[in-house]
């Protein structure tokens, strides 16, 4: 639908500005539609749009049209700053898509993915800064040598009186502002050939603020950075970090997926349409571009179409801290931080194909109306007895942490010590640690020493001393495997680890084709099943336990909704 301001694009074009100040100067712009394949040289704009939305007037092609006040900023910086005046052509999603047209939306939100893949640079505004605020940004090059001079911890008071440093405390509000919250920038980020972070006056180049803010604060352990570093932008660099490397890997949309559900959106269906130019092109023309559809629509449409492509590791991303009604078990709640650690794709619970001789397939149903699953599977277990476990999700043991976690100890070695002698202590400590054992790479001593020493220094923490840098990774590994998790045995006295949700008489199920074994109820019309997440058994986690079952002769047809 043409306007004034804006024709009728071709499914192919896109439209590029140039921001100028007038005679009067009054900041103004022109817009001009290209063909995506023959276009000049262009940066695009990767910005918060700002809670103040459409409060400010600007003339674009002689017609007013008002803006945010973040984008306004954004084009005063182009025209003041010499450093971003290359290239000066610009696209920003706001005035160069009309967002009165739904249809033009939708087609240029599936071309997204060109528009950023295509620009000479992406421009990353993080809004205006104050000058102690550039200033800190502009140490990032000396952060090895700051962190050099930062001594190792020995004690909770002495972290907290350096907490105040004014070089870090300048940096914290700046990794709070709304570019770095937003779920659209994933993908503006990580489509990217080149990348600039602009703060005011300031430019840096993206991979540098990688390379040297997210390098130094990691090689910062043993120093008071390791305690803080989460309030310094560390989680949200790390994930942007850790996804770039994984472009293209087999499990590399449903890390995306974890990811986008921990940041925000306007729109709910925007949880999903803001990362479709990095997921799998197969899943992204099943995907309907509509904003009047409702958001669980969307989220059923796509765990569909993934269960298709990735089979049931799809279900590892289910658990989800708030579940509403209109989902069914299976489906990730995009809206809701996921309950569990994710980081159990590594193993072959049900992989060993050439062994078990069968490939049964998923039912899936091809509308988003219909919410069951029909999954292949074997029983493996029926749950026992459920042990709560200590939430370790603040970063910082804290007294009364550190006694839950030896409590939880105190349970898996009663546990051990009930079985027969064929039970191994290292199985126990690999379950404590769940999924994310691998995360100790690097570490060669004996998982044994680990755990041993894990339970000194929490005794010593309880004395009022902080644990040592050796311990660290260990620790991280605890805390994420046990994050929405509890300790379980099952009635043939296997431990495992497991979603806090579950409860006696539930069941442990490995589907075909799946990582990690999980843990299903029944409901009341003994018909279906609620899915209740992934579940670590360490005996069940290479496939000899599923191929002893003879799943060939043996597998069942199990309804999840």
């Amino acid at each position: 639908m043409a306007n004034s301001l804006y024709s009728d694009l071709q499914n192919d074009e896109f439209r590029l500005l140039k921001a100028f100040y007038d005679q009067n100067r009054v900041l103004s712009c022109n817009m001009t539609a290209f063909n995506l394949d023959s276009h000049p040289a262009y940066t695009a704009l990767s910005y918060a749009w700002g809670k103040e939305l459409f409060a400010v007037p600007i003339s674009c092609n002689g017609e007013t049209i008002n803006i945010s006040r973040s984008l306004l900023s954004a084009f005063e910086a182009f025209v003041e700053c010499p450093s971003l005046q290359t290239p000066e052509w610009v696209w920003a999603d706001f005035l160069c898509i009309n967002q009165k047209d739904e249809a033009e939306k939708a087609v240029q939100i599936r071309v997204m993915d060109q528009i950023y893949k295509k620009a000479e640079i992406v421009t990353i505004w993080s809004g205006t800064g104050d000058v102690k605020t550039q200033e800190s940004l502009r140490t990032l090059e000396n952060f090895g040598c700051m962190i050099a001079r930062s001594p190792p911890i020995h004690s909770m008071d002495y972290v907290m009186s350096l907490s105040g440093d004014p070089q870090w405390t300048e940096l914290e509000p700046f990794f709070r502002r709304e570019w770095f919250t937003r779920s659209w920038v994933v993908q503006e980020v990580l489509l990217a050939q080149k990348a600039r972070l602009v703060c005011g006056t300031t430019s840096i180049d993206w991979n540098k603020v990688i390379d040297l803010y997210l390098g130094c604060l990691e090689e910062s352990q043993s120093n008071k950075v390791m305690l803080i570093r989460h309030e310094l932008g560390y989680n949200v660099l790390r994930s942007l970090y850790d996804l770039s490397r994984k472009l293209g890997s087999s499990y590399y949309d449903l890390e995306l997926l974890n990811l986008i559900r921990q940041r925000v959106c306007k729109e709910p269906v925007d949880k999903v349409y803001s990362i479709l130019g990095l997921i799998n092109p197969e899943v992204r023309a099943k995907i309907v571009i509509d904003y009047k559809i409702d958001p669980w629509s969307i989220f059923i449409r796509l765990a569909q179409e993934l269960l298709k492509h990735h089979g049931p590791d799809v279900f590892i991303l289910a658990p989800s801290v708030e579940r509403p009604p209109e989902l069914p078990s299976w489906v990730p709640n995009l809206l809701s931080s996921p309950l569990m650690t994710h980081a159990w794709y590594k193993h072959t619970a049900s992989k060993l194909e050439e062994a078990t001789g069968v490939d049964p397939e998923y039912k899936i149903p091809d509308k988003a109306a219909l919410l069951t699953v029909d999954a292949p599977g074997i029983c493996m277990a029926i749950i026992g007895n459920v042990y709560p476990l200590p939430d370790l999700s603040d970063g910082i043991i804290t007294e009364h942490h550190a006694r839950e976690l030896l409590e939880a100890v105190k349970f898996c070695r009663t546990i051990w010590a009930q079985r027969n002698q064929k039970f191994k202590l290292k199985e126990n400590v690999l379950t404590l640690i769940g999924g994310v054992v691998s995360r100790r790479e690097g570490l060669e001593r004996p998982i044994m020493d680990e755990f041993n020493e894990m339970i000194r220094n929490l005794k010593g923490f309880l004395n009022g001393d902080m644990f040592n840098t050796p311990n660290a990774h260990f620790m991280q590994s605890m805390m994420d495997a046990w994050k929405g998790a509890c300790l379980f045995t099952t009635e043939d006295n296997h431990v495992g680890l497991g979603p806090k949700t579950m409860q006696r008489g539930d069941k442990v199920w490995i589907f075909f084709k799946a990582s990690t074994p999980f843990v299903l109820r029944g409901n009341k019309d003994r018909v279906t099943h609620q899915l209740l997440g992934p579940a670590y058994i360490h005996t069940f986690m290479d496939g000899t336990a599923f191929e002893a079952k003879n799943p060939r002769e043996t597998y069942e047809i199990l309804t999840i909704q």
